[in-house]
């Protein structure tokens, strides 16, 4: 039998399109409650000043460089490396904070985990533990369903975001002060 042709251009009325690059990290079964999520961050200034690539796998949090699909991944995060069923991230959302808090992961388990997305690609090689600055709606505060959709909300500059959970509740957050804010109480 024939392997299928895979076409690596196409045509619409909006115009012409070729495909770029490809990258495959292997045979991952699909499962639907593990569906694949892709966000693109910029980080400017400092020596990691560029554009990358953050997704999820199966059980893993991966951070790539944009233009470098033939590598692997310059990190890849497991959340809960226990038995634990729903450790795994589902969603994630990125905005450039001011304070540096700039990457939201939803986890299966309700967990909302606000991270610095330098931190986890500045982290030592080899690191798979992920750089949590604060995890939100632990011991499942507000609701132990699954974090289906994290999203800050624009122009807070990184001071408020949402989480929508499985049960259909949206969970507002706002940041109320900063370690860096010597005025706040």
């Amino acid at each position: 039998m024939a392997n299928p042709v895979v076409k690596n251009h196409f045509k619409v009325p909006e115009g012409r399109y070729v495909l770029h690059s490809e990258k495959t990290l292997g045979l991952v079964p699909f499962m639907m409650r593990r569906s694949s999520r892709l966000t693109i961050a910029a980080l400017h200034g400092g020596e990691e000043e560029g554009m990358y690539m953050v997704y999820n796998v199966g059980d893993y949090l991966h951070v790539a460089p944009f233009d470098a699909t033939e590598k692997d991944p310059m990190c890849s995060l497991i959340f809960n490396p226990t038995s634990m069923r729903d450790g795994n991230p589902c969603c994630h959302a990125y905005y450039p904070a001011r304070d540096g808090l700039d990457l939201l992961v939803g986890i299966a388990n309700g967990e909302v985990a606000l991270m610095s997305l330098r931190a986890q690609i500045s982290a030592p090689p080899g690191t798979n533990r992920p750089i949590i600055a604060a995890t939100l709606n632990a011991d499942n505060e507000h609701d132990g369903t699954r974090c289906n959709v994290v999203l800050f909300v624009p122009r807070t500059n990184g001071a408020q975001f949402l989480a929508g959970h499985a049960s259909g509740n949206l969970v507002v957050y706002k940041k109320v002060s900063s370690a860096l804010d010597r005025s706040a109480p």
